[in-house]
């Protein structure tokens, strides 16, 4: 075997992980009870991921009471209105998800025109729901249904993401999508006509693939995707079990029962303003987040800036939803109680921010393209080649997923991170020499033979768990500590559990593979601390 052109260099091989980069899981403690076990059953049954099952909902009920409006001060209301965005590769629950709050829907819809209560008059309810594909459909539905919100469900076909970041020259798109996130009248001209829209109300609920979104993210000039709340869960590592028919349906129609409540309220107009306790807890978040915002640019900066206005959104929407699980007689919130502000605030602050962070570096230096690193890395490992062909990766890694081109483009993004190394062809000898690289021999397994198991690439990849853990150890051990921190083993703590040892860049060099959450995000975060003491210790929500 041809030796290395230079040393190697030593890498972090948590990268095979797929839980190594992923962002928290969604706190399901922040969802009143009868609504954290309805989301855990719908997970369940449908085979979901948590984290889609739980935007949905909140998006979903937040169509419904889309005429409360949360007023911190005056001058100043935002609207119980949520732009959701479930991203993810295809097969990984987002549909399924969506269909579970939209049964809900259909079924309170359905009660709405043929239950006993149903008007005898031969008139049929306005929709809850669309899934209009163009601002045509939208518009028409938003005209049918007058003042009342309704929400629109998008699938990932069609490149909507990329058509709202375009949207038209003339403006007129965004205008109007603006309009409706901000409850604003406006004036659209649209196709040769001039339309008015009173305050329209749409909650958008849409799924994405990843490869689909860079181009969106990377033409958004305009900031409208800033609006959405990413959701990016890593895959789950077991599948949970199934619930029980029985307590699946009783679950499933208290929840209806509880969004009928939301719905057939009488449609009003009205401002809540925070508790007293409320506003002294968004206060400190304010006083938090105004602090990171120096060291962020670009889409980053846009999204971190609607902060405020979406945990206001969100404690809204998390106060109608305990009021409606509450017993028949309690008289409708006049104020949004602290403990929505609480699980607003941690939230956005310790779940949303992450997976928005997981979501933009699709369009940067990460996203997809490390899942494919991830996927051949594996192979490799797997298989125990000392040096590798294009064509071995293009059609047995990744399944001929990825062109010549693409493929080139990945083994380049291997070599620059220290994972290959190409080799140089021997002079001499007829025709055209396939170009190979050598792989890092702690892949291929030259000296690893006990971590990695036995050398016969026909046997069983070997654990990717015990890898990153060596790994972890081996960089741990070699990096030291920033100036100013104590080693966490002096605290009775593993190593694994200090944040600075687990957001360091481990490498060095340009062979390092910089983790998703650094040293610069560490200290975003630390603003927080504060603040976090004070807002979480406000009231949890009832039990009823």
């Amino acid at each position: 075997m041809p030796a290395p052109v230079e040393a190697w260099p030593s890498l972090d091989l948590g990268l095979l992980d797929e839980q190594a980069d992923a962002p928290p899981p969604f706190p399901l403690d922040v969802l009143p009870p009868l609504w954290r076990a309805w989301t855990e059953a719908a997970a369940a049954s449908t085979v979901a991921p948590t984290d889609y099952v739980a935007l949905s909902l909140l998006t979903a009920a937040g169509s419904l009471v889309s005429d409360r409006r949360v007023a911190p001060a005056r001058g100043w209301v935002e609207p119980c209105i949520l732009w959701t965005m479930l991203v993810g590769p295809p097969s990984c629950g987002k549909t399924p998800a969506v269909e579970a709050v939209c049964g809900l829907l259909r079924t309170l819809e359905h009660q709405r025109r043929y239950g006993p209560q149903a008007s005898q008059a031969h008139t049929t309810s306005a929709p809850l729901f669309t899934n209009g594909t163009t601002i045509d459909a939208v518009l028409g539905v938003l005209r049918e249904i007058g003042p009342r919100g309704v929400l629109l469900v998008r699938d990932e076909h069609g490149g909507w993401p990329s058509q709202m970041a375009r949207g038209t020259r003339d403006g007129s798109a965004q205008a109007f999508w603006l309009s409706t996130w901000c409850q604003r009248g406006l004036d659209l001209g649209w196709r040769g006509k001039t339309i008015e829209l009173d305050g329209p109300s749409l909650s958008i609920l849409g799924t994405a693939h990843p490869d689909a979104l860079a181009p969106a993210l990377a033409r958004d000039d305009s900031g409208m995707l800033a609006r959405f709340l990413f959701v990016r869960p890593a895959p789950a590592a077991c599948p949970r079990p199934l619930p029980l028919p029985e307590d699946e349906g009783a679950v499933t129609i208290e929840a209806v029962s509880a969004l009928r409540r939301l719905c057939e309220r009488p449609w009003c107009m009205r401002d809540l303003p925070l508790a007293d306790e409320a506003h002294a807890a968004f206060e400190d978040f304010r006083r938090a987040h105004r602090v990171p915002m120096r060291d962020l640019a670009g889409r980053e900066a846009a999204w971190w800036g609607k902060g405020p206005s979406q945990v206001l959104r969100l404690a809204g929407v998390l106060t109608f939803l305990g009021w409606a699980a509450s017993p028949q007689g309690a008289a409708e919130p006049a104020h949004v109680p602290a403990w929505a502000i609480a699980a607003a605030a941690r939230m956005w602050r310790d779940y949303l921010w992450p997976h928005a962070q997981a979501t933009f570096r699709i369009a940067g230096s990460g996203g997809e393209g490390e899942s494919r690193q991830r996927q051949v890395l594996r192979w490799l490992a797997a298989r125990r080649l000392p040096e590798v062909s294009r064509e071995n990766i293009r059609r047995e890694a990744l399944s001929q997923a990825l062109d010549a081109a693409g493929t080139q483009r990945l083994i380049e993004d291997l070599v620059e991170g220290g994972w290959l190394q190409p080799v140089t062809p021997a002079k001499g000898g007829r025709g055209r020499r396939r170009r190979r690289w050598l792989v890092h021999p702690d892949l291929c397994g030259a000296g690893t033979a006990g971590d990695l198991g036995a050398a016969d690439p026909d046997d069983a990849a070997p654990s990717i768990s015990a890898i990153s853990a060596r790994a972890s150890h081996a960089s741990g051990a070699a990096a030291p500590l920033p100036a100013g921190r104590s080693d966490p083993a002096e605290k009775g703590m593993p190593p694994d559990m200090d944040p600075v040892t687990r957001t360091a860049d481990v490498g060095g060099g340009s062979h390092g593979l910089r983790p998703p959450f650094g040293e610069r995000a560490q200290r975003r975060r630390e603003p927080f601390a504060q603040s976090r003491n004070s807002v979480d210790a406000a009231v949890q929500p009832s039990a009823a």
